[in-house]
């Protein structure tokens, strides 16, 4: 039995258990809606650079963040899979039990889990089987501990927890944040830039890494393995290729745009000519709306 996300609340009144959760739901809401902001501004960004490195025009790159944002929510709902880079969910299971109340805590964010384990109002009731007790802990108040949540799980046949109390649900309304929100998230030019440097810097040594050289018997050498040449290549960029990173850097900076709310909205446009439309110039020059 692996329970680390349980805690127990320190009132036995059920009603004032329900006000303390209620009162903590704006902190829940106000995180999560902080990571899905950005995460719509890292992901419009990286999508305005992208063509721009490449050349090409990209339309609404703050719209199609968004529909990426749902999309993959959905995603969630529906495989039952978690993707803990835009996964929001936060809910509490209350288990009343022998005139006390217990929890279960269920977040992909476990500085979340831990902020709500910190609240006055609630203490730390983790047990686990797998390992040891914690270090300074009584032993009898460990099995007490252990006794405790296995004769509240043995209120189900099954020993579900869900069938063994009542859920209060943290997820945000999902709601559009305001494009000038969006803006406050966006990245520094040298963040995007040499992000980009490293990953070119990476691509590059990958590509060298996966070559299947030609032996001097004339056959191909054995082709190396993917995962470890990802690895190693991470690491060249980070140590040998340091230099070629900074390299990079200095000229991509030269070429990424500054974020402005028509960039957001309206994306990187390219004229038949060849030159850059008056949205890209005013990003140039640093103007905004």
């Amino acid at each position: 039995m692996t329970l680390g996300n349980g805690i127990r609340f320190r009132s036995t009144d059920l009603l004032e258990v329900h006000r303390q959760l209620m009162a903590f739901r704006p902190v829940i809401t106000e995180l999560a809606e902080k990571k899905e902001t950005e995460f719509l501004a890292r992901t419009a960004v990286r999508s305005i650079d992208r063509t721009v490195l490449k050349g090409t025009p990209c339309a609404a790159p703050l719209s199609e963040a968004l529909q990426e944002l749902w999309d993959r929510q959905r995603k969630i709902v529906t495989s039952q899979k978690r993707d803990p880079q835009i996964d929001m969910e936060f809910k509490v299971l209350v288990l009343p039990w022998a005139g006390r109340i217990y929890g279960l805590v269920y977040s992909e964010r476990g500085e979340w889990i831990d902020l709500l384990r910190g609240q006055e109002w609630v203490e730390d009731f983790r047990y686990w089987t797998n390992a040891e007790a914690p270090d300074g802990f009584d032993p009898e108040e460990w099995d007490e501990r252990g006794c405790v949540w296995s004769a509240i799980l043995e209120q189900d046949p099954a020993r579900r927890p869900g069938a063994s109390g009542m859920t209060v649900d943290f997820m945000p309304d999902g709601g559009i944040p305001q494009v000038e929100d969006v803006l406050r998230f966006v990245p520094k030019i040298d963040e995007r830039a040499r992000k980009w440097a490293s990953e070119r810097v990476c691509a590059r040594r990958f590509a060298t890494l996966m070559e299947r050289k030609t032996m001097d018997d004339g056959t191909l050498g054995k082709e190396k393995n993917p995962i470890g040449a990802v690895i190693e290549a991470a690491d060249y960029a980070q140590k040998e290729g340091a230099s070629e990173v900074e390299a990079e850097f200095e000229k991509i900076r030269l070429l990424l745009p500054e974020i402005t709310r028509e960039l957001l909205l309206d994306g990187w446009k390219v004229s038949p000519v060849g030159g850059v439309s008056t949205i890209v110039e005013s990003a140039q020059s640093g103007e905004t709306a």
